[in-house]
């Protein structure tokens, strides 16, 4: 994963798209980083109309991905949800959260 000492933060990178193109398989959306404000989620949907999330990535993050799979599952057509169980699974866990390198 990343060098020693060196700082990531827990972060998921979600990748929304609009549900309706996706069934058509297309892909319209983009990137979004959570935990977000609810200003730039609101933002986000707004654009992108009814969506799905379709991937994710834990690119410079400190979780553990063991889990994050399921939780994406769960979450799919619930950005709201799911930014809200990743902000406070950060701060309810707290070193439990983060993967082996930042415990």
């Amino acid at each position: 994963m990343g060098k020693q000492g060196e700082h990531k933060s827990p972060v998921l990178h979600v990748f929304i798209c609009n549900a309706d193109a996706y069934a058509q398989e297309e892909l319209i959306g983009g990137w979004l980083t959570l935990p977000a404000s609810v200003e730039v989620i609101k933002n986000c949907v707004f654009t992108i109309g009814e969506y799905l999330i379709t991937d994710y990535s834990l690119e410079g993050s400190c979780i553990d991905g063991d889990w994050v799979q399921e939780v994406i599952l769960d979450y799919r057509q619930d950005i709201e949800g799911l930014n809200g169980y990743i902000a406070e699974k950060g701060e309810t866990y707290g070193k439990n959260f983060y993967g082996s390198e930042n415990s």
